[in-house]
């Protein structure tokens, strides 16, 4: 379930069957997208302190990497390599509940109640630059919205469009 609310206060440590299910899930996402043969089988590693596991990077690896050549954009790219998942798995803290007439007004109201005990963070980044069309400079490539969230492995699910953009931006004319 997502929480689009949900403020944690910091981090829990993630066991082994909810690596390999956030693991297998980010993958079968690409593999619809992308098909089988565009990223090598997907590498996890972790950072923390004191065997605790607070942050847990998966790299999704292009078999052909790309290094240079043009999208589908229309822009340059550069050095692209891979694609890489960054995941937190946040405490329970609390929700909080604005006046939907004013969402922007303070204070906020905070929920302990309805919290849930703990919620995953999913950030999308890719391993390389683009230099836009007609443009001198090159930058990271970026993506449209590159972050998801939810309290279970299948709620992280990045929307089709998002999914879509990605493949043209990888994908050489």
């Amino acid at each position: 379930m997502k929480y689009g609310n949900f403020v944690g206060q910091g981090w829990l440590r993630f066991q082994d069957d909810e690596i390999k299910a956030i693991t297998d899930h980010l993958s079968e996402q690409l593999k619809a997208k992308f098909g089988e043969n565009f990223f090598e089988a997907p590498k996890s590693h972790q950072d923390g302190e004191d065997g605790e596991v607070i942050l847990l990077v998966i790299d999704f690896k292009l078999k052909n990497p790309i290094v240079s050549g043009r999208n589908v954009f229309g822009a340059r790219l550069s050095n692209v390599t891979k694609v890489s998942f960054s995941i937190t798995k946040d405490k329970a803290g609390w929700l909080e509940i604005t006046d939907p007439k004013n969402p922007y007004a303070f204070p906020k109201e905070r929920d302990y109640k309805n919290c849930p005990p703990f919620s995953y963070g999913c950030s999308l980044s890719v391993d390389g630059q683009e230099r836009a069309y007609k443009c001198r400079t090159f930058r990271s490539i970026q993506n449209w919205s590159p972050f998801t969230y939810g309290t279970e492995a299948a709620d992280l699910t990045y929307e089709n469009q998002d999914l879509y953009a990605l493949k043209n931006t990888l994908q050489l004319m």
